[in-house]
């Protein structure tokens, strides 16, 4: 687990350099799969924090939140959950319901229901820190846009593309109004605005926002970042549904070359199985069916894995599979994939 330097400015010295060396060794720990070691010295880590900072003190809530983001984005979700529970509970109780750090809690709650693919519940903490942060700072501002964004995205992710547009819009009217168009969390909600648009078809209204997007973030950050590989595989989608799928070939091996660069977290190697499907998509227009397949399968395996069978992903990559087989002439294998959509509830 690694505790950000701002935290551990709150405790004091002595601490602060245990706590250093534990959070680097519980994330080695995570790595190598041993959760149970893991466990026991986050527990540690937050005993360390109460015995600094007191039950009733409201900077120990902002620690316990810390440690809980942190596992979220190493992928370690049952306990990560049970710290953001804490927090929030102790947020509440200390500053009372109406306060940033409850909207914070909220925030990053969604942010975990966000990565388990709890899309629902995900939708419902961020609308709750939104309109709190609205009461707390106003409509316009920052941190409002910013979970404006992560709203779009899930109910993006969750199929709902249409109701993700207007939420969109109004993040990046507020970076807009903040002038602040060009800092790469505006970016970011172009580039997710574009794949709003995409998958609703409207691929002429995308391109220009896509584009921008994509060329910015390689000035800033070049092409191994993850928000430069997020925003190729938009743009490569793009020409995929504008029918330039040969144009948009070497985009899209170049952003999953770009993910295997990346150093991701647990919970973000989806976006990488994401890219290679999108990849295996391209092949499949193209009619590459044996270059395809083995694309598909693979991304399929690993979101099935990481988020089941009723994630949206999945099963558009499931539907990829049962076209693939059937242009391929190979109608036998598309059954069993037929037989999987089957036992899913409706869209």
């Amino acid at each position: 687990m690694e505790i950000q330097k701002q935290s551990l400015e709150l405790l004091p010295p002595p601490m602060a350099a245990d706590l250093n060396y534990g959070a680097h060794l519980v994330r080695f720990l995570l790595k190598q799969g041993d959760t149970a070691a893991a466990d026991r010295y986050v527990a540690k880590s937050v005993a360390m924090y109460r015995a600094a900072l007191g039950d009733d003190n409201p900077l120990l809530a902002a620690q316990v939140e810390k440690s809980g983001v942190i596992l979220t984005r190493a992928g370690h979700y049952t306990m990560a959950e049970a710290l953001l529970i804490e927090a929030l509970e102790l947020n509440r109780e200390l500053l009372g319901e109406e306060h940033e750090r409850v909207a914070s809690c909220l925030s990053s709650l969604a942010e975990l229901y966000a990565r388990q693919g709890r899309h629902q519940s995900a939708a419902d903490a961020l609308r709750a820190a939104i309109e709190m942060r609205r009461r707390l700072l106003g409509d316009d501002h920052r941190l409002v846009a910013e979970n404006l964004h992560s709203l779009g995205d899930i109910l993006a992710r969750a199929g709902a593309a249409a109701g993700a547009l207007p939420v969109l819009r109004e993040s990046l009217e507020i970076h807009q109004q903040l002038a602040a168009e060009e800092v790469p969390a505006a970016l970011g909600v172009r580039r997710s605005l574009a794949a709003a648009l995409v998958a609703l078809g409207r691929s002429e209204e995308a391109e220009p926002l896509a584009e921008a997007a994509l060329t910015a973030f390689k000035n800033i950050y070049g092409e191994s970042h993850l928000s430069t590989a997020r925003a190729m595989q938009t743009c490569g989608w793009l020409r995929i549904e504008e029918g330039r799928a040969g144009e948009a070939e070497p985009i899209l091996r170049g952003c999953v070359a770009a993910f295997e660069r990346l150093d991701l977290d647990e919970s973000d190697r989806c976006l990488a199985s994401h890219a290679r499907g999108t990849l295996g998509y391209c092949l499949l227009r193209q009619e590459r069916f044996a270059e395809a397949e083995p694309l598909l399968l693979k991304c399929y395996e690993e979101l099935h894995a990481a988020r089941g069978e009723t994630c949206p992903a999945a099963r558009a990559v499931a539907e990829h599979l049962i076209t693939l087989y059937e242009a391929w002439g190979k109608p036998e294998r598309a059954n069993p994939w037929r037989a999987k959509l089957a036992l899913l509830p409706p869209k």
